[in-house]
């Protein structure tokens, strides 16, 4: 039979495998952490010991779900007895105790139907903090320690400490595997996220102070103290750069490495309350960081993406002008503002004049270029707040803003054609350099000239440039709505 947990967003390949082979792994795995687990115990009472099979149970139960508790119980009822000194009532019992732990934590973060997903955000960190560090261990440290005193095994002057070395060994269990499991199975392994040389610039440069901190505290005989605060600086590189799974990986390496000092340089341990406050307070700021950095690139990203899609929804894509619909948003605005602050506009309606024929002669990618070219002398002709647009083909208007009457229209018109008009240099069909002169015609209507809406305005500069087109081509021509609607003489170029 297969599960599948999609809540919480573990890869198919590895929620979809059947039971029975899940039952198998995880008890094993849950079984060689117990005993690693009461062998460390054994060392002594007075130094910090890690508990791993809490965090491998309950990253078991988050993946695959609460069927395994069954399995959890049955492998700790199994190992135990086997290891341990207590008898097998006893170990039974915190078998039990342990399992229970694990159940809660698990309940409590995902829900009964682990439908709530574990992100180490600022809340979800908090969760986890307030459930897997704090209640859970804490409830299960005072029943353990309380079942053993209830069963004669340790006397009532060792309670607190059993307490202790219950809470702390679970906590530091819980810490060093389940973000490391958790971030690497949504994540993937550790890998640089962004500019790989500036991660490993920031690296090197962070190398000395490390070093550093590391003489310093080792000469004062310290080297726990010395681990912690020259693997801050490591730990927060790992939370920018690698991210989550860089937090996690470097947290659990710290965690192991201190508890490993302490075991085999007990005359240089540090007291467990020490160790557990270092390692929860700076593996708790390092996953927060890399959640942060990872909102922070995707919000960029998202930001980037949206900007693209805008300038896809605007931009004409050939020219990089404005298209239609940009073009028509604007006039909108344009027109609103005439409406109501009377603020005068005017448009440029422009066609060229033997474009065909260089499609014709040459291809369409020297067509292209020619559109390219003339739109961007007219960008770069235009003043600041007038907009140029790609109308289709090889039409453009032009949009300008704040343009007193038809005259100054007329007189930005004969300006741009100046500009605009000069011999156009593209590669023809055969690779060779050949040069066209395309021409252009202008249309121009003013808003004082009684159109009401901007299809009737656009309408307007249509039939100035029909005059123009009529006139000879290669004109100037304005609508004029004076008398009988009748149209201005066309102005020509000079050419």
């Amino acid at each position: 039979m297969e599960v599948h947990n999609p809540s919480q967003g573990y890869p198919n390949w590895l929620t979809r495998q059947p039971r029975w082979r899940v039952a198998g792994v995880v008890a094993l795995s849950y079984g060689l952490a117990v005993a690693a687990g009461l062998l460390i115990a054994e060392l002594s009472l007075q130094i910090s010991t890690i508990w791993l099979a809490s965090g491998i149970g309950l990253v078991a139960v988050l993946v695959w779900g609460y069927w395994l508790v069954p399995v959890l119980l049955a492998t700790h009822w199994l190992v135990s007895p086997s290891l341990g000194e207590a008898p097998a009532l006893v170990s039974a019992g915190l078998g039990l105790i342990a399992v229970a732990e694990i159940t809660a934590a698990a309940r409590l973060l995902a829900g009964p139907g682990r439908r709530r997903l574990l992100v180490f955000d600022i809340a979800g960190t908090a969760r986890f903090a307030l459930i897997c560090l704090l209640l859970v261990p804490g409830g299960g440290a005072l029943l353990a320690a309380t079942w053993l005193w209830l069963t004669g095994t340790t006397p009532a002057e060792q309670y607190l400490l059993m307490a202790r070395n219950w809470w702390l060994s679970v906590v530091f269990g819980i810490v060093c595997v389940v973000p490391l499991a958790h971030s690497w199975l949504t994540h993937g392994l550790p890998r640089f996220h962004g500019q790989r040389r500036e991660a490993l610039m920031v690296l090197g440069a962070l190398l000395l102070p490390v070093g550093l901190i590391l003489g310093y505290q080792l000469s004062r005989g310290s080297p726990v103290e010395a681990l912690f605060y020259g693997a801050l600086p490591l730990l927060l590189w790992a939370s920018v750069f690698l991210r989550e799974t860089g937090a996690s990986t470097a947290l659990s390496l710290l965690t192991l490495s201190a508890l490993t000092i302490n075991q085999l340089m007990p005359e240089h341990a540090v007291p467990v309350w020490n160790t557990g406050a270092h390692i929860l307070a700076f593996g708790l700021m390092a996953l927060l960081i890399a959640n942060a950095q990872r909102n922070l690139e995707e919000a960029v990203a998202y930001r980037a993406h949206r900007v693209n899609l805008e300038r896809l929804a605007y931009r004409d894509m050939l020219t990089g002008l404005s298209n239609r619909h940009h073009l028509f948003q604007a006039l909108r605005e344009a027109m609103v503002r005439w409406q109501r602050q009377g603020a005068p506009f005017a448009v440029l309606l422009m066609d060229l004049d033997a474009f065909k024929p260089v499609n014709d002669r040459h291809g369409h990618h020297a067509g292209d270029e020619v559109l390219r070219v003339i739109a961007a002398r007219l960008r770069h002709s235009l003043k600041e707040g007038d907009l140029a647009a790609r109308y289709g083909g090889d039409e453009f208007v032009l949009l300008l803003k704040d343009c007193e009457d038809l005259d100054a229209a007329h007189a930005v018109g004969r300006r741009l054609m100046r500009e605009v008009d000069a011999p156009i240099t593209v590669l023809g069909e055969e690779g060779r350099s050949v040069t066209v002169d395309v021409g252009m015609s202008v249309g121009c209507a003013h808003i004082r000239q009684g159109a009401r809406t901007v299809d009737g305005l656009l309408q307007q500069a249509d039939q100035a440039l029909y005059q123009a087109k009529r006139a000879g081509k290669h004109q100037v021509a304005c609508y004029d709505a004076t008398g009988s609607g009748a149209l201005r003489p066309a102005y020509d170029t000079g050419r």
